[in-house]
């Protein structure tokens, strides 16, 4: 199959980081895969050029840009693209009508977490228009699905559900921190406000008066950096806490912490809590998107309400706390290993789009048979 995976950019995020993987994956059997971003690629695309993965920028200014659109539509023309695979509402419609334009057989969306679906709001209704012309719309957990069929109409009634993977080599291999007097808990993410690393700080604040060993490391970047970094200050937490910024070694930031932690308001199937459980870590999180049905089935972790920085501190201290907080990682490792690897995801993905290449042909023989014989 010629394929091409069309994603807003290659910045550092789950969704862009799927793209990377489940590029790589199916290019490794075989398939011809591009990878197209919709505005400049970013630091991700590094990892596809060494997979010798084309990568195109479109460099979309802001607002609707037709000329966008046509000149994906050149591009899939020129490459014969069979499949267009769109990430996420922001994108989908520039994929279905380049699609449209260029005579693609089919069509197929992703979406990665119920915030990108709000009811009854304009980019809503643009994506439900381009789903009448989508085969299939993906979502990357049964959370999402749900969402979906109650936030939309005809995008619901397309959906299937693929689970997300992670590549487990890379984390299978990372070592166990060794116990000792500083406990550390580590947060994976954007900083952005669906992250609510504010709320991660307040708890975090809390569980410094009673464990003043303990410390709380976070990687990644985004807008929210400064506001951040000024709340450490203001609840004096500049000893122990550290905002490592944007950063693609996450195997070994996960070697050097005791427990993960997310602390989002919304969230579908994080790559980050997929990752953490492979390298073998607890997780305490917020109970949204299909976390807890995730931490519920591998016994791995602690919950709390999203936005109750009380709730999130006692599942914090829980963790710093427990007698089995390495059995509990080894859980997790084993769950994820049984049930998200990228390998699976891929194949399910394969899977998906040469049905659809075969029900289209076969609707298209249906329809010159008819012809022929109307000539008849």
């Amino acid at each position: 199959m010629k394929i091409l995976e069309l994603v807003n950019s290659l910045e550092i995020g789950g969704a862009e980081k799927m793209v990377v993987d489940l590029s790589q994956a199916l290019a490794a059997e075989g398939h011809t895969v591009t990878v197209a971003c919709l505005r400049r690629a970013g630091p991700l695309a590094r990892h596809l050029e060494q997979s010798r993965i084309e990568v195109l920028e479109l460099c979309k200014p802001e607002g609707f840009r037709l000329e966008t659109a046509r000149k994906l539509a050149s591009h899939l023309k020129v490459r014969a693209i069979e499949v267009v695979h769109t990430h996420n509402p922001l994108v989908h419609h520039y994929g279905v009508f380049s699609a449209r334009l260029a005579r693609v057989p089919v069509t197929v969306t992703t979406v990665h977490g119920p915030a990108n679906i709000q009811a009854r709001t304009p980019s809503t209704l643009l994506f439900e228009l381009s789903c009448l012309w989508s085969d299939r719309v993906v979502s990357c957990c049964g959370t999402v699905e749900q969402h979906l069929k109650n936030a939309t109409m005809i995008a619901g009634r397309r959906s299937v559900v693929i689970r997300n993977g992670i590549p487990l080599d890379a984390f299978d291999r990372t070592a166990c921190k060794e116990p000792n007097s500083v406990f550390t808990f580590g947060a994976v993410g954007r900083l952005v406000p669906v992250k609510d690393h504010l709320t991660l700080l307040e708890a975090f604040a809390r569980v410094r008066k009673s464990q003043p060993h303990c410390r709380l490391e976070i990687l990644g970047d985004g807008p929210l950096r400064g506001e951040l970094e000024s709340r450490v200050q203001a609840l004096r937490m500049a000893d122990s806490v550290r905002l490592l910024g944007a950063g693609l070694q996450v195997p070994a930031f996960l070697s050097d912490i005791d427990a993960f932690v997310l602390s989002s308001v919304s969230e579908g199937l994080p790559l980050t809590v997929l990752e953490a459980m492979g390298a073998g870590r607890p997780i305490v999180a917020t109970a949204v998107g299909a976390i807890p049905e995730l931490l519920e089935a591998a016994q791995c972790g602690w919950l709390a309400k999203p936005q109750d920085p009380e709730e999130l501190a006692a599942a914090l201290l829980a963790a710093a706390a427990a007698p089995d907080l390495r059995a509990r990682g080894e859980r997790g490792r084993a769950y994820v290993r049984r049930a998200y690897s990228v390998a699976g995801m891929a194949a399910e993905y394969e899977a998906l789009f040469l049905r659809l290449l075969d029900r289209r042909a076969a609707g298209a023989l249906e329809s010159s048979a008819r012809m022929t014989h109307a000539k008849d």
